[in-house]
């Protein structure tokens, strides 16, 4: 893949600014969208597979804190927690998954939410990668597996992260110590 630093640290700078500056209107990045979570609540970086279902980096401006998110109709009891088998081109490892809350109205559909117990984990797979897909195994001895691009996920997470490191530097005291959008 071809990749021109020049473009893409150019990008950066303009959609950090737009941003900040609250005029930022949803961008997309090949499969991926970056936006404003409802109520300023913070920002996302997130794609959706064929059939529905969401996946990104979502940071909360209350926390200062990122997290890695799957929205799916998947029913969950909020709190526990779920081994899958990731899987990417890169390659494929165990993770966790624990449920954050549903059901949700989403575009018509209810969703619950599940988010990473290794944000780093997840971060340093999907990175090196063009696909991910989860095994997640259900109730009577059955799995689902979940798909998604990850087609622009570098310039999405990255314009986001920028963007939310920018806003948290913006509203909080600089004695409150380094930011980080890790858990």
């Amino acid at each position: 893949m071809l990749f021109r630093w020049p473009a893409f640290l150019a990008f950066i700078v303009l959609a950090t600014t737009l941003f900040a500056a609250g005029s930022f209107a949803e961008s997309t990045f090949a499969d991926w969208s970056v936006g404003k979570m409802p109520d300023n609540m913070g920002l996302y970086a997130a794609t959706r597979n064929d059939g529905g279902l969401v996946f990104g980096e979502y940071c909360y401006s209350k926390t200062g804190k990122c997290l890695w998110l799957i929205g799916t109709g998947a029913a969950c009891d909020r709190g526990h927690h779920y081994p899958v088998l990731a899987n990417t081109d890169a390659g494929s490892t165990t993770l966790e998954i624990i449920c954050a809350g549903g059901p949700l109205q989403l575009s018509g559909k209810t969703v619950y939410t599940y988010s990473f117990s290794d944000w780093n984990r997840l971060n340093s797979l999907v990175r090196k990668s063009t696909r991910f897909g989860l095994a997640v195994p259900m109730k009577s001895d059955q799995f689902e597996a979940w798909r998604f691009s990850l087609n622009g996920l570098l310039a999405a997470t990255s314009a986001m992260e920028a963007a939310f490191m920018n806003s948290l530097q913006k509203t909080r005291p600089k004695s409150q110590g380094t930011l980080t959008t890790t858990l």
